[in-house]
């Protein structure tokens, strides 16, 4: 009988050219910056990463991560919520929209300059603040914009820094990009970011990163990164938001000084002190299909998840999920950053994120019948 030669499978890395396919390609990117984080050969444009240097998987390599570094943390491609939970808090959820949770509270910063020009009572500033002035941090990467209101992901290093960070956005921003970008001279960190980005650095924590944040751990100076998640029901495309305020508005975005979405209506305030209301649908349209088919409205795998929904007016809901950011809200509120209170309403979270599913369905049968890629996430 003649024998047989035993040949190891080896799976080879998918490599960008995949995620490029798969997820660029169909018009299902977040730009979160997951993907660049960790990969000098890719760098983040408006319309989603783009290689700047030849990818490795090109070049006759078997093994870039586990399917490719990028690919490997890309937050929008199927993966199961059970085994992230299970690699980032140790256990898995019992309630699929408010994730794992350890409380919940409703919380304002007590600095009134804080909790005037931050949104939503100024938590997350105040947050933010406590950590860098108490020593936690050395930074944190944040969304900052210019007088064009285009934003810009930004690593703040001082209290004037993250003063001027303040505000909702509702453009994307490739924010774990800096992060990752940093983590080589910075030990300590904080970010703050949406449920995309927030899922595409915790993949990367438990995985990519995973070796050398262990290996530090026992060191003199270990890693601490701290992850804030802000709840997020959509977001848009900067080019395409500018051009729909200045349509339906009349407004420049330059003479815009804060716009917040409330129940259903979008606010933009002026520097001439009007205010501008109309229904939220006008967005409709510019809304990014990975936003519609999103299942991650409270940024279910941070340590600290913020967002109006669910507390009064002024007031944020925290949703403390790990021991790193209970241990961050505790001192915030002994160190009297912040006031908290428990009179946060979670079931007007659930009721808000269920009022995605009909879109959620309604986007997942069109890919379906389009015969596009459709994520899952169970």
């Amino acid at each position: 009988m003649e024998a047989k030669t035993f040949v190891p499978l080896m799976e080879r890395s998918k490599g960008f050219q995949e995620l490029k396919r798969l997820i660029v390609d169909q018009g299902l990117c977040s730009r979160c910056g997951s993907c660049a984080a960790f990969c000098e050969r890719l760098e983040m444009t408006e319309q989603g990463p783009e290689l700047v240097k030849e990818c490795v998987m090109e070049t006759e390599a078997i093994k870039c991560g586990d399917l490719g570094t990028c690919y490997d943390n890309c937050p929008i491609l199927s993966y199961s919520y059970a085994d992230l939970d299970e690699k980032v808090f140790g256990a898995v959820r019992e309630d699929r929209v408010l994730g794992h949770f350890k409380k919940i509270v409703a919380a304002k910063a007590t600095d009134k300059a804080v909790s005037e020009s931050g949104q939503d009572g100024g938590a997350v500033t105040a947050l933010l603040l406590c950590a860098l002035e108490e020593g936690l941090i050395e930074g944190a990467v944040v969304a900052k914009r210019n007088d064009g209101w285009v934003p810009e992901a930004v690593l703040a290093k001082s209290r004037e820094d993250i003063l001027a960070s303040v505000g909702t956005k509702y453009s994307s921003t490739p924010s774990v990009t800096v992060f990752g970008r940093n983590l080589n001279s910075h030990r300590r960190l904080a970010i703050v970011g949406t449920g995309c980005q927030i899922t595409g650095l915790k993949q990367a924590e438990t995985g990519t990163l995973k070796v050398l944040l262990d290996k530090k751990k026992e060191s003199e100076n270990p890693f601490n990164l701290i992850a804030i998640g802000l709840f997020c029901y959509e977001n848009f495309m900067y080019s395409k938001f500018k051009a729909k305020v200045e349509e339906v508005f009349g407004v420049k975005l330059e003479d815009m000084v804060k716009n917040d979405i409330i129940k259903g209506k979008i606010f933009i305030h002026t520097k001439d002190g009007k205010e501008h209301v109309k229904p939220v649908k006008v967005f409709n349209d510019i809304v990014e299909e990975c936003c519609l088919l999103c299942e991650d409205f409270t940024s279910s795998f941070a340590d600290l998840s913020v967002g109006s929904v669910g507390s009064g007016d002024g007031w944020s809901t925290v949703i403390v999920r790990s021991d790193k950011g209970e241990e961050l809200l505790n001192k915030a509120v002994e160190k009297g950053y912040l006031e908290v209170s428990d009179k946060a309403k979670p079931e007007f979270i659930k009721k808000t994120e269920a009022s995605k599913v009909k879109k959620r369905e309604a986007a997942r049968e069109k890919r379906e019948k389009e015969g596009k890629y459709l994520p899952s996430y169970g």
